[in-house]
């Protein structure tokens, strides 16, 4: 398979003014110096990014705003996965209208617990209400966020379904056996990207195709 997103990207901050706004200009400043600096791309409200601070309508003005700025879309990975689904197929939706084609998509969570039936459902049905074959969607694991991890046979269940939409997963577990798991059961078929420069090497070396980083926020270069 080809691999879309290779490399260090950087999972931005969004800085805000003193009423807890996007500050676009500065964002958009930020986004530009770390592509200058290395970075393959800037993922866009993740958690670094505070995505979960802002509403639907901020998310959405957020990424329109900084594409008038004359940032690229290829160079985006834009978060759009909420607590509902209706809401991640509102966000995914728009990030396709803007010309951004990856999407990072935490599962559903606050409810705890869910089985691999339940998360597989929700997926496919985000999937299918989006009804767009642009749409190339990174799965977010961040269990000790979320309470909810991806279990090898949901993934399976996913890409089998889904192969030409579900095009990786970036792993923030923090747990490097974890890691290792997804490169060797699926570093073929999908992109791997581990949640933290700390395992890059060694991730790189068993299959992944790259990292996503908080810390490139302050040293681009030093990763890059």
């Amino acid at each position: 398979m080809k691999h879309l997103t290779t490399g260090v990207n950087c999972a931005t901050l969004t800085p805000m003014d003193s009423d807890g706004a996007a500050c676009i200009p500065l964002l958009a400043a930020h986004c530009r110096w770390l592509l200058a600096q290395g970075c393959a791309n800037v993922v866009l409200l993740g958690t670094t990014g505070e995505a979960n601070s802002f509403s639907l309508e901020e998310r959405k003005a957020i990424l329109e705003d900084l594409l008038e700025t004359g940032l690229e879309p290829q160079r985006l990975i834009v978060g759009t996965g909420c607590c509902a689904i209706d809401d991640t197929v509102t966000l995914t939706r728009h990030a396709l209208r803007c010309g951004v084609d990856r999407v990072l998509v935490l599962p559903p969570f606050y409810y705890k617990n869910i089985e691999d039936a339940g998360l597989i459902e929700a997926f496919a049905k985000t999937i299918d209400a989006v009804g767009d074959g642009r749409l190339r969607l990174y799965l977010y694991q961040i269990p000790q966020l979320t309470g909810v991890a991806f279990s090898a046979a949901v993934i399976e269940s996913l890409l089998h379904a889904y192969p030409a939409i579900i095009a990786g997963i970036k792993d923030s577990s923090g747990d490097w056996e974890g890691i290792r798991a997804l490169c060797f059961q699926f570093g073929k078929r999908m992109d791997v990207l581990a949640g933290s420069e700390r395992f890059l090497i060694a991730a790189l070396r068993a299959g992944a195709t790259g990292c996503v980083t908080a810390t490139a926020n302050a040293h681009p270069a030093m990763i890059a």
